[in-house]
């Protein structure tokens, strides 16, 4: 989970103190980026969450069945329940009392150069002063844009581009989950204590990105040879440490 430290601490220092109250914008954004090979894995990420929705009672099930639940995503005929939740860590696990990019690559030991420059990218792409909803639509604008760059570049790394569509579709599922009261996950978010951090689905959207990358490149995808094997135990790790960023 290295990125997810670096993820939530820029994230908890960009968001504390602004204005949760702001008003939505009616927006239709292009959620989807059909340039992008790896989009179907932002997709499933946020199916998986309904799917589990769908499956279980979110509000009273325990954390280990809503990990089985989302987990039954993608291969429910052939799933074994786990016993055990792996360690996918929240806000409190991880720098609670700040730290800059620059401690963090000392601490991380991260040396893969288009992983940092992605996560760098992203944060800048992300992080808007004085944020509000109504930004949620340029966000996720600059975020196919950007999507768009690496592709005309022919930088067609799996992981990044999965992770990536992780980031936006997450965006797109959390803000909606919180203006609309009948998403399946709307109590869920207005129930969880906020009180660290203002605008909580931002904050998902960088657990997402952040566990999605750890399992690709040192978790399952490092263990399994087929590609939709390792991205189907990641997408849903992701899906699960989005549900439970703050829990």
């Amino acid at each position: 989970m290295k990125n997810l430290f670096f993820l939530l601490v820029l994230f908890s220092l960009g968001f504390i103190g602004c204005s949760d109250d702001q008003q939505y914008q009616e927006f239709e954004p292009q959620i989807t980026n059909s340039n992008n090979p790896y989009d179907f894995i932002g997709k499933n990420h946020n199916e998986a969450l309904l799917f589990a929705a769908g499956k279980i009672d979110i509000y009273r099930s325990s954390n280990l069945e809503l990990y089985n639940a989302i987990h039954q995503f993608g291969n429910e005929e052939t799933y074994i329940p786990v016993t055990e939740i792996p360690h996918i860590a929240t806000i409190e696990d991880y720098c609670p009392s700040g730290c800059d990019f620059d401690s963090y690559v000392r601490s991380a030991g991260i040396i893969d150069k288009a992983r940092l420059a992605n996560f760098e990218k992203l944060q800048e792409l992300v992080f808007i002063p004085n944020f509000k909803k109504s930004d949620t639509p340029e966000i996720i604008s600059n975020i196919i844009a950007y999507e768009n760059e690496l592709l005309q570049k022919e930088e067609l790394n799996s992981t990044i581009l999965g992770t990536i569509s992780i980031m936006r579709h997450s965006l797109d599922f959390w803000y909606t989950a919180d203006k609309d009261e009948s998403h399946p996950y709307h109590t869920w978010v207005q129930d969880t204590d906020f009180s660290k951090i203002v605008g909580p689905w931002l904050v998902r959207l960088a657990v997402d990105a952040a566990t999605y990358d750890s399992c690709m490149t040192e978790g399952a995808g490092a263990k399994f040879s087929e590609f939709d094997d390792a991205h189907t135990i990641c997408t849903n790790d992701a899906a699960y440490g989005s549900a439970r960023a703050f829990g």
